[in-house]
């Protein structure tokens, strides 16, 4: 029973997540809504999956899967962020191109 319940959260967030993908233009925007929705959606399956196994050895590798996910996965999303900033890709479409401290940083 819990398993569909977090299931269910999952593909709710998935959901929504798409949909807000979708909505917005800016590739920031996008860079966080994909990051969230990695993060809740595998989040919410990983606990059901937990939930599934019971006490087991299994559940405690899932666990740990888990927690390098929820530090990694932030991560992952802030360097493709910084990436795009210090590649000089506009917050706006039509805005020039500015180059930011970060980048000059880089380039020495």
């Amino acid at each position: 029973m819990m398993t569909a319940i977090f299931l269910i959260i999952s593909w709710v967030f998935i959901l929504f997540g798409l949909i807000g993908f979708y909505r917005f233009e800016n590739i920031y925007m996008k860079i966080l809504i994909a990051g969230k929705i990695d993060t809740v959606a595998f989040f919410s399956i990983i606990i059901g999956m937990i939930f599934h196994q019971g006490l087991s050895p299994e559940s405690l590798k899932l666990f740990f899967i888990l927690l390098f996910f929820l530090i990694t996965n932030p991560l992952n999303s802030q360097f493709i962020g910084r990436s795009a900033l210090v590649n000089g890709i506009p917050v706006k479409e039509g805005q020039p191109i500015q180059t930011s401290p970060v980048g000059e940083k880089a380039k020495e």
